[in-house]
């Protein structure tokens, strides 16, 4: 059996950096392209940036 994606320790005791790497991570397995992790000034409060192609046909 797998480990799973996320546990609650992980998210309460973990790091807060690696919260934002948790969620580009689950975002990009549920098929959001182009992630990226954004920090600094100037970022405007974000700490991910996403887009998601949608495809038809």
């Amino acid at each position: 059996m797998r480990e799973p994606f996320l546990d609650a320790e992980r998210l309460l005791k973990g790091p807060w950096q690696a919260f934002e790497r948790d969620v580009a991570r689950l975002l990009v397995c549920n098929g959001f392209e182009d992630v990226r992790l954004v920090a600094g000034s100037g970022d405007h409060g974000a700490d991910v940036l996403v887009s998601r192609m949608e495809s038809f046909g």
